[in-house]
């Protein structure tokens, strides 16, 4: 993620550190490249219409736990110098961590955040089984947050990769082959260099 200038990626290495509510495993932030790869993006659904993807079929613990396992390292923390690479006027209201830096966190983790906000919005029955509809209403307005950012970060990074339509067995209308070729930042490198 270019930041002020910058080129950053993620590294655990303050595991002895805590966030606000005591939970471990804060990440800080180095500065060097991180590689890009081509990548097939792929359909989640099969031809059979069966969902392959972890991350959306119907409430699991499998799905649950996918998701844990790609935010874990959504906690960021911020030196006073990277803060100021972004905007010297932040520390006046950023959250100061009691042990140093300053608690942050970088958009494709809030986009991912999102999204699994609105998959969980999409099972309320399972997820929040015992919400008021006061509770509900403020899930929605979040949810609507959620949409909007997601539309303004898609057309912030615009992603041209063209890709074909294709007839199907199972639809009476084309539907789209997303297998074309991407470059795409390489996420393991990225999320646990």
């Amino acid at each position: 993620m270019i930041v002020g200038g910058w080129i950053l990626t993620i590294r655990d290495h303050l595991n002895n550190s805590t966030n606000p509510s005591g939970e471990q495993g804060y990440a800080a932030l180095r500065h060097e490249p991180f590689p890009f790869e081509r990548r097939l993006m792929m359909n989640p659904l099969d031809s059979n219409g069966t969902i392959q993807s972890n991350f959306v079929k119907k409430p699991s613990k499998v799905d649950d736990d996918a998701w844990t396992e790609l935010l874990k390292y959504s906690n960021l923390r911020f030196t006073a110098t990277e803060l100021d690479s972004i905007d010297t006027a932040r520390k006046n209201s950023a959250v100061q961590l009691p042990d140093g830096g300053y608690f942050g966190n970088v958009s494709v983790y809030h986009d991912l955040h999102c999204i699994k906000s609105i998959y969980r919005f999409l099972y309320t029955s399972h997820y929040y089984p015992t919400s008021t509809p006061e509770q509900i209403e403020l899930r929605q307005l979040h949810i609507i947050h959620c949409l909007d950012m997601l539309r303004a970060d898609i057309m912030c990074w615009g992603d041209l990769t063209p890709f074909t339509m294709q007839w199907s067995n199972s639809h009476r209308k084309p539907s789209a082959n997303f297998s074309s070729p991407r470059q795409c930042v390489n996420w393991d490198a990225f999320s646990y260099c």
